[in-house]
């Protein structure tokens, strides 16, 4: 997988336009098969055959003032060809997975927290939760380059996707207010099905109190009634 970011602009932190970059024959990191789709100025059709130089020249002809290309595997190979290149890994992004499901034992109360005051329920699309969901999402995810930026289009994409399933969508809600959530999806269906904990996040107000823990197994659960026997999540 070769993924290119343009940065618009390189000192500042903001939403980047993406073009998926496929591989070809040849190692992803050696050539690859730019695939131009549209993105948030342009739009293109054409497919291009480029090598890593290639790809990084491309972002600068589209007027990028940093680009960032994500490759897997992300192994010294890669490291070696990126530093070819003048350019270095920034991010590790890294797959866990675990069977399910995840064997009961009893929640870990973290002394003096609010837990119990909180309350596990489903997403409910069309209603105050996604304009709750998007806040508590921005500032979990302050730091993050692209999670952090999703905004309510982006939002209403994702609800409008063949794999949404709002019971998998668990929030946690805390006096009324929405305050974190576990978002899960399935690929791909029966015995091959894989279950992922797609975006996981806690209100800053709301965390050290174990309340993440909570979601995950929430989430978790939830996958394991669906008969999913292995769950994965993405993390930095």
């Amino acid at each position: 997988m070769v993924e290119l970011r343009l940065v618009a602009d390189a000192a500042a932190r903001g939403p980047a336009r993406h073009v998926p970059v496929a591989p070809a024959d040849a190692p992803a990191i050696d050539a690859a098969a730019a695939t131009l789709g549209a993105t948030s100025t342009a739009g293109w059709s054409t497919v291009e055959h480029r090598t890593l130089d290639g790809v990084v020249a491309l972002g600068q002809a589209l007027g990028a003032d940093a680009v960032e290309v994500a490759i897997e595997p992300a192994d010294d190979a890669t490291d070696a060809a990126l530093a070819a290149c003048r350019a270095r890994r920034i991010r590790t992004i890294r797959q866990l997975r675990r069977a399910l499901p995840v064997p009961p034992e009893p929640d870990a109360i973290v002394p003096g927290s609010t837990l119990t005051e909180v309350t596990l329920r489903s997403f409910r699309p069309g209603t105050d939760d996604e304009a709750d969901w998007l806040r508590v999402n921005a500032r979990a995810f302050a730091w993050h380059p692209e999670q952090g930026f999703v905004d309510a289009d982006d939002l209403a994409g994702m609800l409008r996707a063949p794999w949404f399933d709002a019971e998998g969508f668990v929030v946690a809600t805390r006096a009324g207010d929405l305050v974190g959530f576990c978002w899960t999806k399935v690929h791909g269906g029966g015995t091959a099905a894989m279950g992922e904990i797609y975006a996981i996040g806690v209100d800053p107000d709301a965390q050290g109190i174990g309340l993440g823990r909570r979601l995950v197994l929430a989430g978790l659960d939830h996958l394991d009634s669906l008969g999913v026997s292995t769950a994965m999540l993405w993390v930095e």
